[in-house]
């Protein structure tokens, strides 16, 4: 059996892997319910906090709450995460992904870029609805983006060693 075919199984068992990927990590930084739950040891609670500091600022006013919790990642970062996680699932049971150019990934970053200019001149008070919002979209797009160039990738190698 060839190298590539170890590494990249088919479109459906890579989106499936991708989507576990991404919900494991989802799970991962919405956790203080499992804690809360006993689930989890309380002591691993700190080195998840700190994981997920490495990718947002974690600022309690900015993370979504749920009955007195709040989630390890602020609203745009849940945002982000939970497009992809969105666009990874309904792309396991569509065959066709679209293709995302590098421009309109770059574009739909933009829209963070936007909001946080908008918020940081005084237009509008922060909303983690909006900022939520302004997450999911750049999550769904770049997620997509992403998957297109590995597949695209996987099969340009595929087809030279055949």
């Amino acid at each position: 059996m060839k190298l590539i075919n170890i590494i990249y199984p088919g479109r459906l068992v890579f989106r499936i892997i991708i989507f576990m990927l991404i919900a494991l990590w989802c799970t991962g930084f919405s956790s203080i319910f499992l804690f809360k739950a006993g689930f989890f040891p309380l002591v691993l609670y700190p080195y998840l906090k700190f994981i997920y500091s490495i990718v947002c600022h974690q600022q309690e006013a900015r993370c979504i709450d749920f009955y007195g919790s709040h989630l390890l990642i602020c609203a745009r970062c849940t945002g982000i995460y939970t497009g992809a996680l969105l666009s990874v699932l309904l792309f396991i049971f569509i065959k066709k992904i679209p293709v995302i150019t590098l421009k309109t990934a770059l574009y739909s970053v933009a829209l963070i870029a936007v909001d946080v200019i908008s918020y940081n001149a005084g237009l509008y008070n922060y909303s983690k609805t909006i900022a939520f919002i302004t997450g999911l979209f750049p999550g769904s797009v770049l997620i997509l983006y992403i998957l297109n160039s590995f597949e695209k990738l996987f099969e340009d190698l595929k087809s030279v060693n055949e």
